[in-house]
């Protein structure tokens, strides 16, 4: 072999063991890039509503990994209500809930699985929008402060404002009884009912009379003791006539009573006459009375 072809040889050899080294090299390049195993677990964060409504709402949250979607929902902590499950892999869930009750408290857990079959879920609770019920009551002097009492479908009171306007919100459907009160004040009508049903009730005015003031105790006490003794005074009254018509006769004024008589130096009792008759001077009666007649 020539000068030549031994170098050549040799360049040859050594290109390839060079090949060979940078192969290695990229193999542990490529190897140390490669994406590290997801998590073992699924965190579920930032569970809330939005977009609350008389019968519905959303509800959403978020996964550290790309999971699905579910909801539990219910009036009580047993939920008993489901939504169909969004198989979309996701971070960021949002589902929605309808066909729910004005003015009530649900309960919800959302669910979410991975596709390591990782599960997690996260619960709260919300209040659907409800109706409101309002009216007035009129004059305004009697309806500011006036306390208006909610019972039925609620128990519930609230505050007339200086214009005499009340309200009750937040209400589920259902049936409802008004009834206003302040002290001093007699309603027309004294209350009254209201069905909500879907929509706001108003309109459920009032008018206010000023009541009226009781008599006091004195008088009430003078009026019974003139009603309780009337009668006997009217009795007595009456007593008093009779005795007097059976003494006076008014067609010869004669009026007897006792008295003493003197005559002729002799003094005797008997009965005299009103009307005296002592004209002739023979002799006299006189009495208690001082009247005098003739015998």
């Amino acid at each position: 072999m020539s000068a030549k072809g031994w170098v050549c040889a040799v360049g040859a050899v050594l290109l390839s063991c060079s090949a060979a080294f940078l192969s290695g090299c990229s193999g542990l390049v490529s190897s140390g890039n490669t994406t590290p195993p997801p998590p073992s677990t699924l965190d579920i964060t930032n569970v809330q509503t939005a977009s609350i409504t008389t019968s519905g709402s959303q509800v959403v949250w978020t996964t550290n990994v790309p999971a699905n979607s579910s909801v539990d929902y219910g009036t009580t902590t047993a939920y008993g209500n489901s939504t169909p499950v969004d198989s979309g892999m996701v971070t960021s869930h949002q589902m929605t809930l309808s066909g729910l009750a004005a003015g009530t408290t649900y309960y919800y857990q959302v669910n979410s699985t991975d596709s390591k079959g990782n599960h997690g879920n996260g619960g709260n609770k919300f209040k659907t929008g409800g109706f409101t019920l309002s009216g007035t009551i009129n004059p305004t002097v009697a309806g500011n402060g006036a306390t208006v009492a909610l019972s039925g479908g609620a128990s519930a009171s609230a505050i007339a404002d200086n214009s005499g306007n009340y309200t009750f919100s937040g209400l589920a459907n259902g049936s409802y009884m008004v009834t206003p009160k302040h002290t001093g004040y007699a309603f027309s009508p004294g209350n009254q009912s209201a069905t909500v049903n879907g929509g706001d009730v108003t309109g459920l005015n009032f008018t206010a009379n000023a009541a009226p003031v009781a008599d006091s105790h004195i008088h009430g006490r003078r009026k019974r003791h003139s009603a309780a003794h009337l009668p006997v005074a009217e009795e007595r009254r009456e007593h008093h006539r009779s005795d007097f018509s059976k003494l006076h006769h008014t067609g010869d004024h004669d009026f007897r009573q006792r008295v003493h008589v003197r005559c002729g130096g002799d003094e005797r009792s008997g009965y005299g006459n009103q009307q005296r008759r002592d004209a002739h001077g023979e002799c006299s009666t006189g009495g208690a009375s001082d009247q005098h007649t003739a015998i």
